[in-house]
């Protein structure tokens, strides 16, 4: 089938070959129309914007028959389409705008002269949102958002107060105190305790208190130098102040702990030969060293000779070793509300008037009723037995929603989302594009979203997956790839085998995903668009075949 122009006129010559007859039909289509070929003849389509009629294709009146124009706008009726002008004929307004009293106005959130409209970035208005929320613009529009810490509908944002609504982080000693959008966790007033103290709660008061060896002074914890006030080191020793506590150091000429005993020790500089008969002579002189020690002692050597040394728990008295009462010459070895028992060598505190012993990871108590062995914050279990709660598993963190908690012994971290800053108890949103660490390349333009960001293709937003992203004297839009039609945004398979294509006569048309197929028919080959006649005629002559093909063959078209 060929298909030629004359004088204006398209027309279409069928050419049907036989083994016997070579017959062509053919017909004029309108000017306003296609030939189409098909399997039993041909066909004359009218062009888009016109229809058929018994005197050919005539132009379709858009405006009187679709009323394809927005209100205020004019339609103007053209040959094979239609054009929509507010007022002047020449003025066309933009998708996003609307005639007004002959005027094109951009919609709400844009902005222009109405033939041109680009979307208005609220958020670089003053004002726009509260000053406790984050801005984000969208095309045409914005959203705010109250920070964390503020709660509202993003245009009003009052604080949260997170002691009363639970949503803190606080736990005993510390007590939680609400501060414009945000809290802290305080000791009796005290944002954090100083140097050598802890924070000590009493019902529900709390209270920062210095360590052992340190006292008070305004807002510090200075060391108590014990050595020039009272102490318990031996006559004969010295006492040394150190950091929170103090030693007791013999003095030169006396050995011992330095607080129950210093022994007198005589010492003699003699050469090594004398040194060795005058050991030799000790030692014969006295054959029952080492000394026998208390049950409750250890022996140690010294140059000058032995010494019996009592076990801790254990004082010297009289020779041997006794027993200290840890309950009466130290008391504060046991909180007040604990009951310390003296046993032999040691001693134990035990939680109230109950016989219970409290954990190393536990207090005691003073409840309403009764004492009792409280794990510390950060474990669990009764008192007597505390493992580590894993906050994180249980939820009884206090992490942002747009963070992760990770448990850690005896308490928790929290850290905010890819996307996000802050210390995690509080994550706001990171603007992606405002510091530069998208990855959008032009003409794609980032587009901030919650916790991470888009790359958006001007007021088209997002092309389709079949589509891509233009820029053209200066405007960007989106468009269909070749084998689709649409808006860019939007796009749908094209199905060539319905329009217009270049398969051959002899060949049917499969249409593909953004494309389509040339197949030929049974007896032909080729590769679709071309197809030449394959039959095979064969003759058996004797032992001979004759085999005649289509390149044997000749014909030809015009």
């Amino acid at each position: 089938m060929t298909r030629q122009r004359f004088f204006g006129e398209e027309i279409c010559f069928l050419f049907i070959l036989s083994f016997t007859v070579n017959s062509v039909s053919s017909q004029t289509c309108d000017n306003n129309a296609v030939c189409f070929a098909t399997d039993v003849g041909f066909n004359c389509t009218c062009n888009t914007g016109y229809e058929g009629t018994t005197s050919g294709c005539v132009n379709i009146d858009e405006c009187a028959t679709l009323s394809p124009c927005k209100t205020g706008e004019t339609c103007t009726d053209n040959d094979g389409n239609y054009t929509c002008h507010c007022g002047d004929i020449s003025t066309v307004c933009a998708d996003t705008a609307d005639c007004v009293l002959n005027t094109c106005t951009c919609h709400a959130g844009y902005t222009g002269n109405g033939a041109t409209c680009i979307d208005m970035n609220e958020c670089a208005i003053p004002g726009t949102c509260d000053a406790n929320a984050a801005c984000s613009n969208t095309m045409g529009s914005y959203a705010c958002a109250c920070r964390s810490g503020y709660a509202g509908n993003g245009k009003e944002c009052v604080d949260v107060d997170e002691c009363t609504t639970g949503f803190h982080n606080c736990s005993l000693p510390l007590l939680c105190s609400n501060i414009e959008g945000s809290f802290e966790c305080t000791c009796g007033g005290e944002q954090t305790c100083p140097t050598n103290a802890q924070c000590v709660t009493s019902g529900a008061s709390s209270a920062c208190v210095c360590d052992d060896g340190y006292e008070r002074n305004g807002t510090e914890c200075n060391d108590n130098d014990e050595c020039s006030k009272s102490h318990d080191c031996h006559k004969n020793a010295e006492c040394i102040n150190i950091p929170g506590n103090y030693t007791c150091t013999c003095n030169e000429g006396y050995t011992g702990d330095g607080k129950q005993e210093c022994n007198g020790t005589t010492m003699l500089t003699v050469s090594v030969p004398i040194l060795l008969l005058v050991l030799a002579h000790t030692l014969k002189m006295h054959a029952t060293y080492p000394p026998t020690c208390d049950s409750n002692a250890v022996c140690v050597g010294y140059y000058s000779g032995f010494n019996c040394s009592c076990n801790s728990g254990y004082k010297g008295s009289d020779g041997g070793c006794v027993n200290i009462n840890e309950c009466v010459e130290t008391p504060q070895v046991c909180t007040e509300i604990e009951t310390c028992n003296d046993i032999i060598g040691s001693y134990n505190c035990t939680c109230g008037d109950i016989d219970i012993i409290c954990h190393d990871l536990a207090e005691c108590i003073n409840g309403t009723n009764a004492t009792s062995c409280v794990c510390n914050a950060g474990y669990t279990g009764n008192g007597t037995h505390c493992v580590d709660e894993d906050e994180c598993e249980v939820g009884s963190h206090f992490c942002n929603p747009d963070a992760n908690c990770s448990n850690t012994v005896g308490s928790y971290s929290c850290a905010c989302h890819d996307g996000f800053e802050g210390n995690g108890f509080f994550c706001i949103d990171l603007n992606e594009c405002d510091i530069g660490t998208h990855d959008c390349v032009s003409p794609l333009t980032c587009n901030n979203t919650r916790g991470s960001f888009d790359c958006v293709c001007g007021e088209d937003g997002y092309c389709h997956d079949n589509g891509y992203c233009v820029n053209l004297e200066n405007s960007t839009f989106c468009v269909c790839k070749i084998g689709y039609i649409g808006n860019g945004v939007l796009c749908g398979d094209v199905d060539e085998c319905e329009a217009e294509n270049d398969c051959h006569s002899n060949a049917s048309c499969k249409n593909t995903e953004g494309s389509y197929r040339c197949i030929c028919k049974e007896g032909y080959g080729g590769d679709g668009k071309e197809c030449n006649f394959a039959s095979v005629i064969s003759i058996s002559i004797g032992l001979f075949v004759l085999s005649v093909t289509s390149s044997m063959l000749s014909y030809g078209s015009s």
